[in-house]
Order: C-alpha cells, then sequence, then structure tokens
C-alpha cells in the first residue's frame, strides 16, 4: 500500500460511506449476509476499491492498469474480472454513491425553488444544496477529488463515467438556474452561463481542499460562500 501522506479529506475506502457495490456478483454468492465468506469479499472489494482511488489519483486514470490495481490490492487478477468487467466498470462503481447523493440534492433544491418566493427562500435553497453536497463529499472524499481531478477529460475509456456525471451536474445546475429564471428569482441571464458559473467555482475550491492546497475551510463553508457571493450578483431585485 502507498505510504504517501494523504491531504485533508482523503480516507480509506470503506472508512466512510457505503461499501462499493460491483455492477456483478457471482452467480454462487460466499455464504450468507455477514457471514466470514461474505465478509471476506467485501474485504477484497474495500482492497480493490482502495488500491485504484490511490492509483488513479496518483497517475490518473487512463495511466493505471488491471495489473497494477490488483497488485497494489494483493489480490488475484481473476478476483477483479469476478466483480468487474474492466476498469470503466470500476470506476463507475467507485462513482456511484457519490453520484446518487448528489442527484437527490438537486433534485431536493429544485423541488424548494419550486415553492421558493422570495430572495430568501431562493437562498435557502441553494445553501441546503450546497449542504447536501458537502455531506456526499464527506461520505466519499477521494471519490470526490477523483472526480475533481478527472472529469474535464474526454469521454473515453474508463474516464467516461467520470465526463457523464460532469455533464450530468452541469446539465442540472443549468436546470436549477433556468427553473429559478423562469420562476422570477435570478436575473435574466443565460441560466447555462449562470449555472456553470457557479459550478465551476464551488468545483475548483472543492478541489483545492481535498487535494490539501490552499483551502482550509470546510466543503460546507467553501460552498455556502460561493453561493451567497454569486447570488448577491444574480438574484432578482424587486423593482
Amino acid at each position: 500500500m502507498s505510504t504517501a501522506k494523504r491531504p485533508p479529506g482523503r480516507r480509506r475506502a470503506g472508512a466512510l460511506g457505503p461499501p462499493l457495490r460491483p455492477p456483478r456478483l457471482p452467480l454462487h454468492r460466499p455464504g450468507p449476509a455477514g457471514g466470514t465468506r461474505d465478509a471476506n469479499r467485501r474485504a477484497r472489494l474495500a482492497q480493490i476499491a482502495d488500491a485504484a482511488l490511490d492509483l488513479f489519483l496518483e497517475q490518473g486514470v487512463p495511466a493505471v492498469s488491471i495489473d497494477q490495481i490488483v497488485e497494489r490490492a494483493g489480490v488475484a487478477k481473476g478476483s477483479f474480472y469476478r466483480y468487474f468487467r474492466d476498469k470503466e466498470e470500476l470506476v463507475g462503481a467507485l462513482l456511484e454513491p457519490l453520484e446518487l447523493a448528489i442527484g437527490k440534492a438537486f433534485t431536493d433544491c429544485r423541488s424548494a425553488l419550486s415553492r421558493a418566493s422570495s430572495a430568501e427562500e431562493l437562498s435557502a435553497s441553494y445553501l441546503d444544496l450546497a449542504r447536501s453536497v458537502a455531506m456526499a463529499i464527506a461520505a466519499q472524499p477521494r471519490a470526490a477529488l477523483l472526480y475533481l481531478q478527472e472529469a474535464r477529460g474526454p469521454a473515453a475509456g474508463a474516464r467516461a463515467p467520470l465526463r457523464r456525471l460532469a455533464d450530468d451536474i452541469a446539465d442540472r445546475a443549468e436546470q436549477l438556474s433556468r427553473h429559478a429564471c423562469d420562476h422570477g428569482l435570478l436575473r435574466q441571464f443565460d441560466p447555462r452561463v449562470q449555472g456553470l458559473v457557479v459550478l465551476g467555482a464551488v468545483e475548483r475550491l472543492l478541489y483545492e481542499f481535498l487535494s490539501g492546497r490552499r483551502i482550509a475551510a470546510r466543503p460546507e463553508a467553501v460552498s455556502a460562500m460561493v453561493v451567497s457571493i454569486i447570488l448577491d450578483g444574480v438574484r432578482q431585485r424587486p423593482p
């Protein structure tokens, strides 16, 4: 295992959040749920996830081979193919908990915006979104860092799930801005520009925090600051 010092927020896979859920399981599962063999299966999956995240963050997704992952994990290569067809499926499984949590946060925010009728309620809706996303990141900090590190690359090979998530988040940000504009809560700027401005600032600041660089504030504080700064400029003012 890597002995390099981890920046703030980077924890071993399985230390927080749900266990890795592979896209397939063997036809004959290893014993009853919670039994010794089932625990061993979960441990192998955690070893694969941990090793993959270490290597992806160190070298970038395209540069890492399956041979490197299983060597770092200390498992047989057959154990990898028992659960994953290739690296793309592994990356998708690593991102799944984060993707589900962020999707729910955006859905909840849109529902809140549908009920909002004032600047205060608009701000509260976006701040709740920031808190929910921060909680998702706190539960999956290394997966979040991987996303922030790799999401701007081409949607090819094992990087495809990262780019799909990035595009989905951008689309959801645009939809929120459009929804708020249509309801008279934001000024009539291009909704995609508004959404990407907020998203770009938040993602860059979160990357700085998770990679242990210049930002010391917690993710929820960073997100809340960005939302407040930008909403002051784009919020619809009463006539």
